[in-house]
């Protein structure tokens, strides 16, 4: 496979949205159809046979090379943990490496051939120490966090958790939301999580102090002092959201609301949950929420326009225009992938699937809820919705390939 076809393969494996009413791309499928009349259906199954033995070295990358890293991230004895993402580099040849040297007459070398895929299913088939999965998925959290990605950081801590009772995972776990921001109620119950565990040590003391960093001040039973803090709150908030960080000044915004529930800053926490992305949900209700209280006709009028922006901007009765304003939030949402802005995408998708039914919307929302991170329980159903939908679909095998993935790891950047 030449270099160009390569990458592509890879792009297919690692998700790119699938464009609406578009062909699959020309593939052998002729030739196949022209050797299955001339030779019967025998040699068809040989060459698909011949195709899944190819053998896979550095510089290989696609599904294959996908899978082949996915499994060898499940082997408690390979101690190298491999990002996801379909290209078979260094790292993946030192995984590789490992499984293979402890298991004569195999050669150690980073060549996956028939006998290497063999040893790989058998090795699966035994019982796993999951203590050694999980420092490998906690070994991907934190160079996650290390780069500041911290919600993939936070799906690879939970997963770690999940496969070992450590306490310190599951301050990990909160560190990682209050980085992120914007899930402040999720951050403080994972530290109160931890205090309960009784551990001792400095990080008791910090998770202390970052449940009441989290928390906000607590109300005084005087309402002018409160509305007077709550104030000071908000104005932080929106010099947090002017500098860009509308997750923390989402925080912000929700400790003002607790002491003195206003329109104004209701209408600010559905303006950050709409500019953060990927939480449409969430914000077209707290816009509807600001719409039943006072306002002023700049607020309303901005309000109106984003609602059109996150759900169908045309009339019910318009079904004839449906299939292009979708196109519209469509080609926006494209945009906004390719930019990797995946909230606004994920956004734009949903506003897309509000319009007209169409599987490949699910899977594309999927996609870049996946990239974003932070999300795992809402992209597997939307992947399981996809494949519901339709069984058959052109994407079902990246779509079942994520959510082993996501099964297995909870993240796949």
């Amino acid at each position: 496979m030449g270099a160009r076809r390569r990458r592509e393969a890879a792009r297919a494996a690692t998700g790119r949205p699938a464009t609406a009413g578009s062909r699959a791309a020309p593939g052998p499928r002729d030739g196949v159809l022209a050797l299955q009349r001339a030779a019967g259906n025998r040699a068809v199954s040989g060459l698909v046979l011949a195709r899944r033995t190819l053998l896979m070295k550095v510089g290989s990358s696609g599904p294959e090379v996908l899978e082949l890293q996915m499994d060898l991230n499940a082997l408690d004895d390979v101690e190298t943990a491999l990002e996801l993402d379909g290209e078979f580099g260094q790292q993946t040849a030192k995984a590789l490496r490992e499984f293979k040297s402890s298991r004569a007459p195999l050669t150690p070398d980073a060549i996956v051939d028939a006998a290497t895929r063999e040893a790989i299913t058998m090795a699966l088939d035994a019982p796993q120490d999951p203590r050694k999965l999980a420092a490998k998925v906690f070994s991907l959290g934190a160079a996650a966090y290390g780069r500041k990605d911290y919600a993939h950081a936070f799906d690879y801590f939970r997963r770690a958790g999940e496969l070992s009772d450590e306490p310190d995972i599951v301050f990990d776990q909160a560190q990682s939301l209050r980085m992120l921001g914007g899930r402040r109620k999720e951050a403080i119950a994972l530290y109160e999580q931890y205090v309960e565990r009784g551990t001792n040590g400095p990080r008791l003391v910090d998770a202390l102090d970052f449940i009441g960093e989290l928390s906000g001040p607590a109300s005084t039973g005087d309402a002018a002092k409160d509305a007077e803090t709550a104030k000071a709150l908000h104005e932080k908030g929106k010099e947090t959201a002017f500098g860009g960080d509308y997750r923390h000044a989402l925080d912000y915004f929700e400790q003002a609301s607790q002491l003195a529930d206003s329109p104004a800053t209701t209408f600010d926490m559905a303006l950050m949950l709409h500019a953060m992305g990927g939480r449409r949900e969430e914000a077209i209700a707290m816009y509807h929420r600001f719409l039943q209280g006072r306002m002023t006709g700049g607020q309303l009028k901005k309000a109106l326009t984003a609602l059109d922006e996150l759900q169908d901007s045309g009339p019910s009765s318009d079904q004839a225009g449906a299939p292009a304003r979708a196109r519209t939030a469509f080609d926006k949402a494209a945009t906004a992938y390719r930019k990797r802005e995946y909230g606004r995408a994920s956004d734009y998708f949903g506003q897309a699937s509000s319009i007209i039914e169409n599987p490949d919307l699910l899977y594309n929302r999927a996609q870049a809820l996946r990239k974003m991170g932070g999300r795992r329980d809402d992209v597997m159903a939307l992947y399981e919705r996809y494949l519901a939908s339709n069984p058959q679909g052109r994407h079902r095998a990246d779509a079942e390939r994520a959510l082993r993935a996501l099964r297995q790891f909870r993240a796949m950047p």
